[in-house]
C-alpha cells in the first residue's frame, strides 16, 4: 500500500513537470510571434529606414569625392524628405506623429535636399557638397 501511494506520488510529479514545460514551451512560442510581428511593423520599419538614410548622409559628408548609394531595400510603402537638418519617413494617410524623424548636423556649406515618394529604389547622391535624395536610376539598383 505504502508502495503505491510513492509511485503514484512519482507519477503525479512527472505528469505535472511535463505540463509546466508545456506551458513554458507555449509562452515561448507566444514571445516569440509577437516579437516577430512587432519587428515587422510599419513603425519599427520606418525607424530603421530613417535611422540607415541618417548613416548613409554621414558617410557620405565624409566621403571625399562624388558618390551615389542606393538604399539596398524595397521602401515603396513610404515617402521621404531630406532637408538640411532632416531626414522624415512617411507613411502615406498616416498621423504627423507617427513620422519617423531623425535630425543630423551637417558640416559648414553642405547642403542636403530631395523628397521622394513611395519609390521602390532610393538613391543619395552626393556632388560637391550637396546630397540629394532622388530614385534610383535602372543602372543603380
Amino acid at each position: 500500500m505504502v508502495r503505491n501511494r510513492m509511485m503514484n506520488k512519482k507519477g503525479e510529479s512527472v505528469i505535472l513537470m511535463i505540463g509546466e514545460l508545456l506551458a513554458v514551451i507555449a509562452v515561448i512560442f507566444m514571445t516569440m510571434q509577437i516579437a516577430t510581428r512587432f519587428a515587422k511593423s510599419d513603425a519599427v520599419v520606418k525607424l530603421n529606414v530613417v535611422q540607415d538614410m541618417n548613416m548613409m548622409v554621414n558617410v557620405l559628408v565624409g566621403e571625399p569625392g562624388d558618390a551615389v548609394v542606393a538604399y539596398p531595400t524595397d521602401v515603396s510603402s513610404f515617402s521621404m524628405i531630406l532637408t538640411n537638418n532632416k531626414i522624415t519617413v512617411i507613411t502615406k494617410g498616416e498621423s504627423e506623429f507617427k513620422n519617423a524623424v531623425e535630425s543630423f548636423n551637417l558640416p559648414e556649406g553642405f547642403v542636403a535636399q530631395g523628397v521622394v515618394e513611395e519609390k521602390a529604389k532610393v538613391c543619395l547622391e552626393k556632388k560637391k557638397e550637396v546630397i540629394t535624395l532622388r530614385e534610383c536610376n535602372k543602372d543603380e539598383s
